[in-house]
C-alpha cells in the first residue's frame, strides 16, 4: 500500500494539492480514523480488498464499511506467490501439495497475517486438503524466517517478495493470478499447475463517507490521469497491473 500510495501522491500532484503519505500499520485503525475525519477531500487511505469483506469477519468493527466509508478509485491489483525456503525439497504445485499432505507435522508456517493474506492461504488450504500454522511474526521478520528454513512457505504480494526471489534468497514456485506475470513469464500460476487458486491483491482509495460527489469525482479523475501517466509505467515495474 504504501509503494502504490506514494506514486500515486506523486504523479497526482499536477490535478491536486501535494499529499503527505503517512504509514499506518493497523488497517482497523485506519479506517476508523478515515471514517471520523472532515469529509473534504484532503484525508484518504489506500486499501486493498480486505476493506470489502472486513465486515463479515469482524462484528467490532469501529466504522460501517458502507455508511462511513466509499470508494474513489480502483488503482490496480498484484497477484499473490507461492514462494519456499530452499530448504524445502519441492519446486512445483504438486510436489508442495503432496509434500503439505504427507508431512502435516512439518506443515508450511505463514506469518501472521492480514485478512487478506490469510482468507488466501486459508482458500488454498481448504481446497486442497492442506494445513499450515500462523507464527506470530510480522511479514518482513517473516521473510528472513524464510529465507534461514525457520519458516517454509509463504503466499506474498509479487512487490513484497519479488527482490527476494530475484536475489535467488526463496524459492517461487508459482502464482495466483488468472494467467501469468510478466515479470515472472516463466513461472505458471498455481491453477495452471493443477492447483484451485485464483487471486489478486486490489488496491484503491477510499475517502470518508460523508464526503461530496463533487469532491468524488475530481479525485478521482486526478487517480486516473495520474494512472495514465508515470505511475502507471512506475507501477508496472512493481508488477501491478492498473486499471487503466
Amino acid at each position: 500500500m504504501d509503494i502504490v500510495a506514494r506514486l500515486l501522491a506523486r504523479s497526482s500532484s499536477k490535478s491536486w494539492p501535494p499529499f503527505v503519505v503517512e504509514n499506518k500499520s493497523a488497517a482497523h485503525d485506519r479506517a476508523a480514523m478515515l471514517a471520523k475525519s472532515p469529509g473534504d477531500g484532503y484525508t484518504l487511505m489506500m486499501m486493498h480488498q480486505g476493506l470489502a469483506f472486513n465486515a463479515s469477519l469482524y462484528s467490532d468493527l469501529p466504522y460501517d464499511t458502507l455508511r462511513d466509508l466509499a470508494p474513489i478509485a480502483h488503482v490496480g491489483a498484484t497477484p499473490n506467490a507461492l514462494v519456499v525456503t530452499d530448504a524445502l525439497p519441492v519446486k512445483t504445485v504438486q510436489e508442495f501439495l503432496a509434500y503439505a499432505r504427507s508431512n502435516p507435522a512439518a506443515s508450511p508456517t505463514a506469518p501472521a497475517e492480514s485478512a487478506a493474506r490469510g482468507i488466501s492461504r486459508r482458500l488454498l488450504q481448504s481446497l486442497t486438503g492442506t494445513s499450515s500454522r500462523t507464527c506470530r511474526t510480522r511479514i518482513g521478520p517473516a521473510i528472513t524466517d524464510l529465507i534461514s528454513g525457520q519458516i517454509q512457505a509463504m503466499l506474498l504480494t509479487m512487490p513484497a517478495v519479488m527482490p527476494y526471489i530475484k536475489g535467488g534468497k526463496v524459492r517461487a514456485i508459482a502464482t495466483s493470478g488468472a494467467r501469468r506475470s510478466p515479470a515472472l513469464p516463466d513461472l505458471p500460476t498455481i491453477a495452471e499447475a493443477g492447483g484451485p487458486l485464483r487471486i489478486h491483491a486490489v488496491v484503491w482509495n477510499v475517502r470518508p463517507g460523508h464526503a461530496s460527489e463533487e469532491r468524488i469525482a475530481r479525485l478521482n479523475s486526478a487517480v486516473n490521469k495520474a494512472l495514465r501517466r508515470r505511475a502507471r509505467e512506475k507501477l508496472a515495474q512493481q508488477v501491478w497491473k492498473c486499471n487503466r
